[in-house]
């Protein structure tokens, strides 16, 4: 399996192209992705903290101003994490007293068997260094 260090990303820097078959999924997926390298010492995290994942989000467009300001802030565009569930890709918990917060959210095999697919048929076979 891919560590998410290793998961390459194409167009402006943070598309999964065909992969989720929707921009706003692809979109979470990468923010995942990149907390997971970052964060989380370049090991996929299961089950990702929600909170931990929110406030890694807004720290970095706080940090990095335009250049990732927009992940936070366009209205238009934003990364759907309750769709990564509906879509199968993910399995949400919820919190007990208010069901719209979103806890955890595991991300299931088929999401990892779609990244790599995704992977080898943009980018091609990696060369083992």
């Amino acid at each position: 399996m891919l560590r998410p260090s290793e998961v390459r990303f194409s167009g402006t820097g943070f598309m999964l192209p065909n992969m989720l078959d929707k921009a706003e999924l692809e979109f979470a997926a990468f923010l995942i992705i990149r907390y997971c390298a970052e964060v989380n010492e370049d090991e996929w995290e299961d089950p990702v903290d929600v909170k931990r994942l929110v406030g890694w989000i807004r720290m970095e467009a706080k940090l990095h101003g335009k250049e990732r300001g927009h992940w936070s802030r366009n209205p238009f565009f934003r990364p759907d994490f309750h769709g990564l569930a509906t879509g199968g890709f993910a399995e949400l918990e919820l919190s007990p007293i208010d069901p719209g917060e979103m806890k955890k959210l595991k991300l299931l095999p088929v999401f990892f068997e779609k990244l790599e697919a995704q992977q080898l048929k943009h980018f091609g076979p990696r060369v083992p260094q």
